[in-house]
């Protein structure tokens, strides 16, 4: 599994409830977020890839330069290795002296060879490749239904409104984009596996195997899609989240810190900002617009994971910002915390603001507020066209959160009738209990 904790969070979902069930689970994952995996249950955990953490944090400090160079390198870095350091781990881990002879039982780092293979949209064509070694069943774990369809096109920005066929032709050219950019390395690959070079897109295997490719989000969400895919390999499930086990396990309870439950009971219910691990290039710019649109509407703010801000009076913040009383003081309409359960505390706000990852999307939506989506790149854009289609939000990019367009969309988001919409798609939503339920039974089919 590759990605951030959005993406990571899902599989460990599944895997807890798997291992519950007496699967031998073995879980390899982004370095940085490794910890979070063992602590949330998962028994054995093993570093492999990029370290998305590490990235995330150069990233930030790159975007904030400016530099369009080392902007450039930096991507070109991310680019390689977020494929050749995943491809190496996987050889050290299962196959011996880097040959393409491994062992088919055991090597020497102590790695069996699974009986089934479960990856995320990242990981895919490794996936398709050790599924093919191994001849082995493969599972495909998707956030976002992005993949042949006549109503979401490939790039979604630039076919948004275009007519039915070019959007579901673009797939197409988004294939053969995705093989002209990463199939050196994926031939390099099935090469130290044994294999023989592809030269078609991997998503042909993922057709001609009927490979499940479980779409962890609501199909309401996307209604359209759903009924195109019915009785396909295609198939929703909902969104998952994590058990209450591991919540307690990760210290984040369904109750929150007695500091932020006092600060939330005190007023109003406040907007909730956060934007995850994106790499926001001027955090203090970005809480100052916030800050001063909500106060003009006397609302109060809760930011999650913001560093460098503080609550306390005596500390100076990284950043200058008019928020607390003169400076970055302590603030009775502003709270900055860390990473939170946002299961929790989102009902209690009165919207969610964030970066329209597929698990806050999933938590705002479920919070039966309306949901205010600022997208960065990737899948967010598709979530915050869906938030608009569906009428429960605001769907925007980054680039568009100034004073001017946040004001309107604030008042736009709040309305009565967005309320209303919002709190009537939470309640027609399919629970984490049941997705969860259904994803375990497709696995444990598809293992035999």
């Amino acid at each position: 599994m590759s990605g951030s904790r959005g993406d990571i969070q899902p599989a460990i979902s599944l895997g807890l409830e798997l291992q519950n069930r007496g699967h031998t689970v073995t879980f390899l994952c982004t370095p940085s977020l490794t910890t979070f995996a063992r602590t949330a249950g998962i028994q054995s955990v093993f570093p492999a890839g990029i370290n998305v953490g590490e990235m995330t944090d150069r990233a930030r400090s790159t975007l904030a330069s400016k530099n369009p160079i080392a902007i450039t390198r930096l991507a070109a870095h991310f680019l390689k290795h977020s494929v050749d350091d995943l491809h190496q781990d996987l050889i050290t881990y299962y196959f011996s002296d880097n040959s393409a002879q491994g062992s088919s039982d055991m090597d020497h780092s102590g790695l069996t060879q699974p009986t089934l293979l479960i990856v995320n949209p990242m990981c895919q064509r490794q996936g398709t490749s050790l599924a093919e070694k191994w001849n082995i069943p493969l599972v495909v774990l998707r956030y976002a239904p992005i993949s042949h369809n006549s109503y979401s096109g490939w790039p979604h920005t630039l076919t948004r409104k275009a007519p039915q066929w070019i959007k579901k032709k673009s797939w197409h050219i988004q294939e053969w984009f995705d093989f002209l950019m990463y199939g050196h390395w994926e031939n390099a690959f099935r090469r130290r596996l044994g294999l023989s070079s592809r030269f078609h897109p991997f998503t042909h295997y993922l057709r001609d195997h009927s490979v499940p490719q479980l779409q962890l989000c609501d199909p309401k969400v996307v209604p359209d899609i759903a009924a195109e895919w019915a009785g396909t390999n295609k198939i929703f499930i909902g969104y998952l989240d994590l058990p209450a086990s591991a919540r307690h396990r990760l210290d984040e309870p369904d109750t929150l810190p007695a500091d932020l439950d006092h600060w939330i009971s005190s007023g109003s219910a406040p907007l909730f900002v956060s934007f995850g691990s994106m790499p926001v290039s001027h955090p203090d710019r970005l809480v100052n617009t916030i800050v001063s649109v909500a106060r003009s509407r006397n609302l109060r703010v809760l930011f999650s994971g913001f560093d460098g801000f503080t609550n306390e009076t005596n500390d100076e913040p990284q950043a200058t910002s008019p928020v607390g009383n003169q400076s970055h003081g302590k603030a009775d309409d502003v709270y900055f915390t860390g990473a939170v359960n946002q299961t929790a505390i989102l009902p209690r706000c009165c919207a969610a603001v964030h970066h329209g990852g597929a698990g806050t999307t999933a938590a705002s939506l479920r919070s039966r507020n309306p949901t205010m989506i600022y997208a960065f790149g990737f899948e967010q854009p598709f979530w915050a066209s869906c938030i608009e289609n569906l009428g429960v939000g605001v769907g925007s990019s980054l680039s568009h959160l100034t004073t001017e367009h946040f004001a309107d969309d604030l008042d736009r988001a709040l309305s009565s009738k967005v309320r209303e919409a919002a709190h009537a798609f939470a309640a027609d939503m399919t629970s984490p209990d049941q997705a969860l339920s259904t994803a375990v039974r497709l696995v444990e089919n598809e293992a035999g």
